[in-house]
């Protein structure tokens, strides 16, 4: 018999068999009068029947009671325990124990009823190791790791040192908002663009609501910076004969909408993390696939080497270093654990052919191409603006982008700016009560000029603000 491995992330939990990935399951539950919906089936009704949907029990793992609580599930320990029996299911024949790859957010007390959760239903422990520690473990990194990862409803930052030894130093929560509220976003995004394109809202009726929201998961993580990008919703999924496939076609600009606010926290908290002491290894957890805009500008912090995880990344490292982690003083959470590749300080992957300067400004109303020059005054109101004042400008003068402040009063990272200064990405602009971030988004199909001039010609319209999942 073997050793079975859990990886938990709500995404997507993933289950594996000999170091092979036998099941993916996301954290979701529907419950349809007294049938128990868990995983793929119940995301796949979570918007069709959206009264008793629950996706946050492997997050808020807990014994407090649910404000919608029912004599069959009365908290979201119960939901996890289900979900934990379904999963087990094809593994309980074949597998020994469980080796369990926790996210590092969990307390101990969560971290406590999960094993007394695998003790009811009948499980093996063989360990409980952090994530961010298995995701480094077999990769030739610097001597100074950083683990990006998202869940469904929140995004961390792992730091570890790895000095032959990998260990976990801290763990924050950059934000409360994760996969799940994102798509919601998007969804919004998309939906508002079929409308304005055709006339057609997905969103106002639950089953093309629910294909949407099907859709959206590989559609987003398709994306490959190109300035536009089509959406397809298909009437009747798999059968071509029946029906219609509508399609719309939208900017990259229009979703970073969805993450304006976003971006600036964890570009900042990366950078802080960073500092200026040397290469240090970003590991970007997979579900960051296809986020517009996101890797581009990481990737232009000065001394950090992205490297993307792939789906399995944690399951094949949990495999390679299954045998450190042995069942024999009792179940333990491993923290630390010795390194598989040998430190190093790697060398800097930046093309030579990309753009090394912001390009765009993200405000809460939209993300604004730049280009060659960009005045700040029109993003004010008509009578907030200084007639017949010098306007403050942005312009990009030796591969730099900097700032002319003029007469307007523009603050950067907080600081009033008397003079023209250069700017970085990740800084923040103040212009009366806007707040801008500087971002910088690649292109190599459209140039920032060319999106610069579309943004002007199109206008812009602000899109509903999507709501979280609950």
């Amino acid at each position: 018999m073997t050793t079975a491995i859990l990886n938990i992330n709500d995404a997507g939990l993933q289950l594996a068999l000999d170091g092979k990935l036998v099941r993916t399951s996301p954290g979701y539950a529907v419950l349809d009068n007294s049938k128990l919906m868990l995983g793929e089936e119940a995301a796949q009704h979570a918007k069709l029947l959206p009264r008793w949907a629950n996706n946050r029990f492997w997050d808020q793992l807990n014994t407090s009671a649910l404000p919608n609580a029912t004599d069959q599930i009365r908290h979201h320990a119960d939901l996890a325990l289900a979900h934990l029996e379904h999963l087990w299911q094809p593994a309980s024949h074949a597998a020994r124990d469980l080796l369990i790859c926790v996210p590092g957010h969990y307390s101990n007390d969560s971290l406590g009823l999960l094993l007394a959760l695998c003790k009811a239903a009948k499980i093996a422990v063989r360990g409980l190791v952090d994530t961010s520690v298995l995701a480094a473990s077999n990769l030739k990194l610097a001597s100074r790791v950083l683990h990006l990862d998202i869940n469904l409803h929140r995004i961390t930052l792992s730091q570890l040192s790895n000095e032959g030894v990998l260990a976990r130093r801290s763990v924050q929560t950059l934000a409360e908002i994760g996969l799940a509220a994102l798509r919601e976003r998007w969804a919004n995004i998309i939906a508002g663009q079929f409308i304005q394109a055709t006339r057609f809202d997905p969103l106002h009726d639950a089953v093309m609501e629910q294909r949407l929201f099907d859709t959206l998961p590989n559609w987003i993580a398709s994306l490959e910076g190109e300035p536009l990008t089509r959406f397809d919703l298909a009437d009747n999924p798999g059968d071509e004969s029946q029906g219609a496939n509508r399609s719309v076609t939208l900017p990259l600009d229009s979703l970073l909408t969805a993450v304006n606010q976003l971006y600036p926290r964890i570009i900042q908290a990366i950078r802080q993390e960073a500092g200026d002491s040397g290469t240090v290894s970003l590991l970007l957890a997979p579900g960051f696939a296809g986020f517009p805009g996101l890797r581009d500008s990481l990737q232009l912090i000065q001394q950090l080497e992205i490297i993307a995880l792939p789906q399995t990344q944690i399951i094949d490292a949990a495999w390679a270093g299954r045998n450190e982690i042995t069942p024999d003083d009792g179940v333990v959470h491993v923290t630390r654990l010795k390194s598989l590749q040998q430190a190093r300080a790697p060398a800097s992957q930046q093309s030579p052919n990309r753009v090394s300067h912001p390009t765009h400004l993200l405000a809460e109303h939209g993300a604004w191409p730049i280009g060659d020059s960009f005045k700040l005054e029109d993003l004010l109101a008509d009578n907030l603006r200084q007639a017949g004042k010098a306007t403050a400008t942005l312009h990009v003068r030796s591969g730099s982008l900097m700032l002319e402040p003029g007469d307007l009063a523009v603050t950067v990272n907080g600081d009033a700016i008397q003079g023209s200064c250069k700017l970085k990405i990740g800084d923040r602009l103040g212009l009366g009560q806007i707040e801008l971030t500087l971002i910088c988004v690649q292109s190599d199909a459209l140039t920032a000029e060319a999106l610069n001039h579309q943004a002007l010609d199109e206008g812009s319209t602000e899109p509903e603000e999507g709501q979280g999942d609950g």
